[in-house]
């Protein structure tokens, strides 16, 4: 009798847990993603537009070291994006390297290597952005994929942004289905927040990219995860334009 209310207590301690551990873990993930979210908003978001050359360097501060590294990080990313453009996505289309990453971030005093934010309020969620899609950058939040535009907007330009369907410790683009025409999304980088609008959806192949391209005189973002939630043989794709 002792061992099956023993066993029983068991399960039902296990059965509390499993469903409580999720609440707890993307509690904390939440927290800890807006100590972040603050500390880079501070950064980019407060450094004036423009500041004047100055030649004295004892008379450098730390706004105007901030701005010129981040003027100088947006005028690679610029130039990245142009040719990206004019050589047809070569290396996307061919190379399919899409983990790859030569950005340190860091170097230009973003920390943990988080380039910005992107913003769903449909489905209630904001995760950081980090560069090169391998599985550690995909473990902490959702990821550029290497060979599409980078997320600054702008015109022929088409940045493709991948998370999980779902993760251990959040859901991350869990609800990316839920997602429908019309409703906004918020990209918030170095520069301030861009405003994005669903367009349209669709379900592919997990190794078709020809619908993830650049498109003519288009300032696009496309989110991407994995479909049907949990068997994951395709993907659901969300594109988004410049409002």
């Amino acid at each position: 009798m002792k061992i099956k209310i023993t066993s029983a207590l068991i399960l039902f301690i296990l059965g509390i847990s499993i469903f409580i551990y999720p609440k707890i873990t993307d509690k904390y993930y939440k927290e800890d993603i807006k100590k972040k979210e603050t500390e880079y908003i501070k950064y980019t978001q407060q450094i004036p537009k423009e500041i004047p050359i100055i030649n004295d360097t004892k008379k450098t501060n730390n706004n105007y070291n901030s701005y010129h590294n981040l003027k100088e990080l947006l005028s690679i990313l610029k130039t990245r994006n142009e040719e990206m453009y004019n050589n047809h996505q070569h290396d996307f289309i061919f190379n399919t390297n899409y983990e790859a990453n030569d950005i340190n971030l860091s170097n230009y005093g973003l920390n943990y290597n988080i380039f910005g934010y992107i913003e769903l309020p449909s489905i209630g969620i904001t995760l950081p952005i980090y560069f090169g899609a391998s599985k550690y950058n995909m473990s902490l939040g959702a990821v550029h994929l290497t060979g599409t535009s980078y997320p600054i907007g702008g015109k022929n330009t088409n940045s493709v942004i991948a998370a999980h369907r779902g993760f251990r410790r959040t859901k991350m683009f869990r609800d990316i289905d839920k997602i429908n025409i019309g409703d906004l999304m918020y990209i918030k980088n170095i520069e301030g927040t861009l405003t994005y609008k669903a367009v349209k959806t669709s379900v592919i192949d997990k190794k078709d990219i020809s619908t993830l391209i650049i498109e003519d005189n288009k300032d696009m973002i496309t989110i991407i995860s994995c479909h049907p939630f949990p068997f994951n043989y395709q993907r659901y794709v969300v594109y988004f334009e410049r409002v």
